[in-house]
């Protein structure tokens, strides 16, 4: 499903396949390796971390990305660089969930998209392949992982979108997506 509950869209680049389990396992290998135990996210904090792995980024002008549909951030593989519009920036410090989804969203193509030209969010041709190829699938759904992981949900016996908005620090719209996402799995 997309954001807004309709048959999911293609948006990206065709990408190595990731099942919704691998990209699971990818978050959680993630959020170990940055030390951020099963809690909310601190994105300022993220970002911080993510230097020290060799990952920068860089506040740019919102209207940097605005040729590129208005994004919020943008990954460059090419000189391994975030590129996080300053108004995005400012939610994030303040504690922002979709600011926080936006930067796990990147996070997200940092690790998979390596090998797939910058620039992920333009797509000059209409896609043609299967959802668990799209780049932007797969960075939306290791995003949802990693910012919500399914481990501490299931534990804590959170069974609702409120719950998981609340536990995480995440927008209501993450978490009402993560919550139907749970749902329609079987997982709650």
């Amino acid at each position: 499903m997309d954001r807004r509950g309709d048959k999911p869209k293609l948006r990206g680049y065709k990408a190595t396949p990731q099942s919704k389990r691998s990209l699971r396992g990818i978050a959680l290998s993630a959020r170990q390796k940055l030390d951020l135990g099963d809690g909310a996210i601190d994105g300022a904090a993220l970002l911080e971390k993510l230097v020290l792995f060799g990952i920068t980024y860089d506040i740019v002008e919102d209207s940097f990305l605005l040729d590129f549909g208005g994004v919020e951030a943008s990954w460059r593989p090419d000189e391994l660089c975030m590129h996080v519009t300053d108004s995005t920036y400012r939610r994030l410090a303040q504690g922002n969930g979709r600011a926080l989804f936006t930067i796990c969203h990147e996070i997200g193509h940092v690790l998979l998209h390596n090998n797939i030209p910058a620039l992920l969010h333009r797509n000059a041709a209409p896609p043609s392949h299967k959802l668990y190829e799209d780049t932007e699938w797969q960075a939306d759904t290791f995003a949802a992982e990693f910012a919500m992981p399914l481990h501490v949900i299931l534990n804590e016996r959170i069974v609702t979108a409120d719950g998981i908005q609340r536990r995480f620090r995440v927008s209501a719209q993450a978490a009402e997506i993560r919550f139907k996402a749970l749902k329609t799995e079987r997982c709650l």
